[in-house]
């Protein structure tokens, strides 16, 4: 199976096209093909499709299988690929996603893809549609959500995909392989949910530790940058246009008068090849 592996910020994904699935289908193989010692490895693996909507259809799956609705540097990702291999000619992309159109922006220099920016839409923050278990329909912002015998405080978004944020001084001190599980499997989260943790150093710029459902630590998370600036701005502790640091790398991340927000970062292709089944 012919597959490219690209990453963005060291969030890393499989690029699989329709035409190149076994005629089994990937299901049986995707934690295999993503396990970083016995496979490709990755976070997760994207399936390109055909579409009668847009330029391009695509299916998200997280390293454990599940299906994911959103991602946003996953979305950068497919800009790239399609752009490089002549799926698309156009520097402005419209991808058809679980979550609805997303239109991704090619920035090129030198003739090379230098940063990809995509509209990721609009923020959603009524807790049903999140989906968060909450008796009040109002935004969730600063709440006490208690974890075993702490108690941390929740902002809670979803852009395409559930996102809890929690503002910490000190990112030291934060327990990411103890504490993500804990809170991604929460009963409050029906479908689980995405963590970031932030540290404001100023109001333009933000630095993120990520837990992502069905993955684990990532390096960087396109989606939770944007939840992590309407949380932040919501709450009053950041601007509208931020520099978000992660582990991976720096993104750019904007909130505009038209609602939607806007995510911009560069992005690798790390290798492709033949996956053998």
């Amino acid at each position: 199976m012919n597959f490219s592996k690209i990453e963005g910020l060291g969030n890393d994904f499989i690029l699989v096209e329709e035409k190149d699935i076994p005629s089994f289908g990937l299901s049986p193989l995707i934690r295999k093909i993503c396990d970083r010692h016995f496979g490709i490895g990755a976070d997760g693996l994207i399936v390109i499709f055909p579409s009668d909507k847009a330029h391009l259809k695509i299916k998200i799956f997280n390293a454990d299988g599940t299906e994911a609705q959103m991602s946003g540097n996953g979305i950068r990702c497919v800009a790239k690929y399609a752009y490089e291999k002549g799926l698309v000619i156009e520097k402005k992309i419209n991808i058809e996603t679980q979550s609805g159109i997303i239109t991704p922006l090619i920035f090129t220099e030198n003739g090379e893809i230098n940063e990809i920016e995509v509209d990721m839409g609009k923020p959603e923050l009524s807790p049903s549609k999140i989906p968060v278990n909450f008796s009040i329909d109002a935004p969730i912002l600063n709440y006490p959500l208690k974890i075993k015998d702490k108690t941390f405080f929740i902002s809670c978004v979803s852009m395409g995909n559930p996102h809890c944020v929690i503002f910490k001084e000190n990112l030291e001190e934060v327990m990411l392989e103890e504490l993500g599980p804990l809170i991604e499997n929460h009963p409050i989260f029906p479908e689980r949910v995405n963590i970031e943790f932030i540290k404001v150093l100023n109001p333009d710029h933000l630095v993120m530790l990520v837990w992502e459902r069905g993955v684990g630590p990532t390096l960087a998370c396109g989606t939770g940058a944007c939840a992590g600036l309407v949380a932040g701005v919501l709450n009053k502790k950041c601007n509208r246009e931020v520099v978000i640091d992660l582990t991976g790398g720096t993104l750019k991340v904007s909130w505009r008068e038209n609602n939607h927000l806007y995510l911009k970062g560069r992005v690798k292709k790390v290798f492709e090849g033949k996956y053998l089944i």
